[in-house]
């Protein structure tokens, strides 16, 4: 299953889409357990994170960039790093994880 991620306002007006799409299911099962956020992104619909939970979707996007191999993902949470640092002081936004 694809996910495109997207920063979306109160209205979920889409604010900036980064184009970083990825496969959920590439992320291994025992990875999964170790995060605190990205382990409750619905393949098959939208999961949103709002800014009290930027800093624990950044680590677990750090531990995922550090614990695969897979070069795809890898990149997917360096640009989700990324879309974080530079919308976190933002207010009324969220990341929407966008699923199949």
């Amino acid at each position: 299953m694809a996910i495109n991620v997207l920063v979306v306002n109160e209205l979920i007006d889409v604010i900036k889409d980064p184009n970083i799409i990825f496969h959920i299911y590439d992320l291994e099962a025992n990875l999964l357990k170790n995060l605190k956020l990205l382990k409750y992104v619905d393949p098959y619909s939208d999961t949103y994170f709002n800014t009290l939970q930027f800093e624990d979707l950044k680590k677990d996007c750090e531990f995922v960039k550090n614990n695969l191999k897979d070069n795809n993902i890898i990149e997917s949470m360096k640009k989700i790093m990324d879309l974080i640092d530079d919308v976190k002081d933002d207010t009324g936004i969220f990341i929407l994880f966008v699923g199949d």
